[in-house]
């Protein structure tokens, strides 16, 4: 039982090193380029260092806590109040580079006077991560899109891309631990279901093949 635990902690911490990772090894790349130029524009390659950092910051702070993840089907021990726009955009944004290198546009669209919302940041930070990076994955030559809007109490979270979408035969069950196609860990999408059930919020994932697919998540 034991032994099964570490495979599990072990194969959860490689899936999630490898969103940031991403982010960082692109930054380091687009900022390595721009500053080589002589006529290369070194304020974005300064933004791109910024977001290394953050991402490396990030990095640390999830080493540490993914020791705690089956903890996350109690009540969160560590929310406060976040401006949750704010979240949402710079998580979107940092990784706006990955998506255009692959021919995508990313479309943000939130909603003006969004609440702050009291949950734990980084995990958030996580849930968006995750979902950009499948969205990168198994999204060329496309678009996606990041909406959020409130209804009622409600925040609601939609991520849509026009990628490969996900078989039908795995649709009903891939929120679940381990299940995945095309290769994945399938890990990604139900560490997300694990996050926003834990701060009482539902997430939900509608797919057609050859045509997309949209996550829904509510806070």
């Amino acid at each position: 039982r034991l032994n099964h635990m570490k495979t599990e902690f072990l194969q959860d911490m490689s899936h999630e090193m490898k969103a940031p990772l991403t982010i960082i090894a692109t930054g380091i790349d687009y900022a390595d380029r721009e500053i080589g130029k002589e006529d290369g524009n070194l304020a974005e390659a300064r933004e791109a260092l910024d977001t290394i950092r953050e991402e490396t910051q990030r990095l640390g702070r999830m080493v540490s806590g993914m020791i705690g993840l089956a903890a996350l089907s109690g009540i969160p021990e560590n929310r406060k109040r976040v401006d949750f726009a704010t979240l949402l955009q710079s998580s979107s944004e940092a990784f706006r580079r990955q998506m255009e290198k692959q021919g995508n546009t990313l479309l943000v669209k939130i909603a003006p006077g969004l609440p702050d919302v009291f949950v734990e940041q980084d995990r958030f930070t996580q849930v968006m991560a995750n979902l950009l990076s499948n969205a990168a994955d198994h999204t060329r030559d496309g678009q996606v899109s990041v909406a959020a809007d409130q209804v009622g109490g409600l925040i609601t979270v939609r991520i849509t891309d026009t990628g490969d979408g996900i078989e039908q035969s795995l649709l009903s069950t891939v929120l679940e631990r381990g299940v995945s196609g095309r290769g994945g860990t399938g890990y990604g999408l139900n560490i997300c279901k694990i996050i926003v059930e834990a701060h009482g919020g539902t997430i939900t994932v509608e797919s057609e093949p050859g045509k997309g697919t949209a996550v829904t998540f509510t806070v």
